[in-house]
């Protein structure tokens, strides 16, 4: 089995590891915005340091999958964010945009994204700072993380790093953003220290516990026991070395944790190709794809709603965690009202202009609810749910748990729950549109949004999971 397995990663590596000339490009890459930005900033005398960061400068990274963070260290005694604000963001777009695409995004501040060759360069102003424990911004830590994987990794680390790397973003558990919240390039790097190996990971992973495990490399804790108590809300502990009071797992949710576990046995049970190279959803057209919808919702008795929101303010960390929240109240609304079974998740058009929250609903085309009472033995609560319910359609009954029940025609439909419960919510990124309740009004035109509508109908993740117990078995 070990042989076997091996001949996959060696055969994987091969795959994604970059070449020389990769390398080369991406360094000539640097080298250039770097002598754009000594141009940009030669009459400021604010004690600057133009650095290379992350996987590049690390060598981490995958085959043609390589960003370029460029860190532009200012002293802190000279500049604040408002200086970051008014004269860095504005400096660095004026002699930049006559020769590349730009674009500015957010962070602990304000930064720069260029595009070259479809290659994002991240250019991002940070604090020099001494030490980790004075940073004043959350991306002064980086210079820091950098210099620490350097110092530890070795080329037959960063290859292993690169395996774990593209087995996570095969399976979407790639990245500690919001509408990801999975492992991070840096975590990646951290666990491969810790563990040693990819293969190593994967087994010593069956052995983590959720919100009980402490990855402590540096044994900055006394014992887990202590660590876990810092960080008890934490699904995955893994201390940063650079800085015991952070957790460098804190982004890893519940679910980001189970799926690698269980992708984890299931590739040790038996090891495949496939693990690392998911089939891509095929392109479906407009009539196909509302036919097959249709067919869908019908066969299962389910119902689908879109919420569709305009995004006013693209900020993704603001966005997606504002429509996490739209998520999370619709689908305690809808329980409220005993609406239980419902599968919610969301997409964003490439432009992050617009953004629609899809519900599904199982038996929802019912008139009818089944509310459930108190125990009937306390009496007060017992009579105050029989007089509330006084008017019900069916009961309200005693059933053998001794629980009140009762059965009464619902009020709103579905839909019309979903606008009352977020029709007046406060949202400084999204615009509330409309709810759709009709198939065709969905954008169906958009290719981007048909394969996705596609993969959350068919829960598609999950469907490759369960091909790969088929072939387990």
């Amino acid at each position: 089995m070990d042989v076997e397995i091996e001949s996959i990663l060696k055969n994987v590596l091969q795959r994604i590891k970059p070449t020389e000339s990769e390398f080369r490009y991406l360094y000539s890459l640097f080298d250039r915005i770097k002598r754009d930005l000594e141009m940009c900033f030669y009459t400021i005398d604010k004690g600057f340091n133009i650095t290379l960061q992350g996987s590049l400068a690390k060598n981490t990274f995958i085959r043609g999958r390589a960003d370029i963070d460029i860190f532009v260290l200012f002293r802190p005694s000279e500049v604040n964010s408002e200086w970051i604000d008014r004269i860095f963001i504005p400096l660095v777009l004026e002699c930049l945009q006559a020769n590349y695409r730009l674009m500015i995004k957010y962070a602990s501040h304000p930064y720069i994204t260029a595009y070259i060759d479809n290659i994002e360069i991240n250019i991002v102003p940070a604090y020099n700072v001494d030490s980790p424990s004075n940073i004043i911004s959350a991306v002064d830590r980086t210079p820091f993380h950098t210099m620490y994987i350097v110092s530890k990794l070795s080329n037959a680390l960063k290859d292993e790093v690169r395996i774990l790397k593209h087995f996570l973003a095969t399976w979407n558990l790639y990245g500690a953003e919001i509408n990801i919240r999975g492992f991070s390039g840096y975590l990646t790097e951290l666990l491969i220290l810790a563990y040693g190996t990819f293969l190593n990971l994967l087994r010593e992973s069956q052995q983590w516990k959720a919100y009980k495990t402490c990855v402590d490399i540096e044994k900055q804790y006394r014992d887990e026991n202590e660590c876990i108590k810092v960080f008890k809300n934490d699904v995955l502990v893994v201390v940063d070395p650079i800085d015991p009071r952070r957790n460098a797992a804190a982004a890893v949710s519940l679910k980001t944790f189970s799926i690698f576990k269980l992708l984890a046995q299931l590739f040790l049970r038996n090891p495949s190709y496939k693990f690392f190279d998911r089939e891509q959803e095929p392109s479906i057209d407009e009539n196909s794809l509302s036919k097959y919808v249709k067919e869908r919702i019908e066969s299962i008795n389910s119902c689908l709603i879109g919420i569709e929101f305009e995004v006013i303010k693209p900020i993704p960390d603001i966005v997606w965690g504002q429509l996490n929240r739209v998520e999370r109240i619709v689908k305690n609304t809808l329980k409220s009202h005993e609406i239980k079974h419902i599968y919610i998740d969301t997409w964003i058009d490439g432009e992050f202009k617009k953004a629609i929250v899809m519900v599904e609903i199982l038996n929802c085309s019912t008139s009818y609810e089944l509310k459930k009472g108190p125990p009937s033995y306390i009496t007060d609560e017992a009579i105050n749910f029989i007089v509330k319910n006084i008017d019900a359609f069916i009961g309200p009954w005693i059933d053998k748990d001794g629980r009140l029940y009762c059965i009464k025609r619902r009020k709103f439909k579905p839909s019309e729950i979903i606008v009352l419960a977020i029709r007046d919510l406060t949202l400084s990124s999204l615009k509330f549109i409309r709810c759709i309740e009709s198939v065709d009004a969905l954008p169906l035109y958009n290719e981007e949004f048909r394969r996705w509508l596609k993969q959350y109908l068919d829960r598609k993740m999950f469907s490759d999971i369960i091909a790969l117990f088929r072939q387990s078995d």
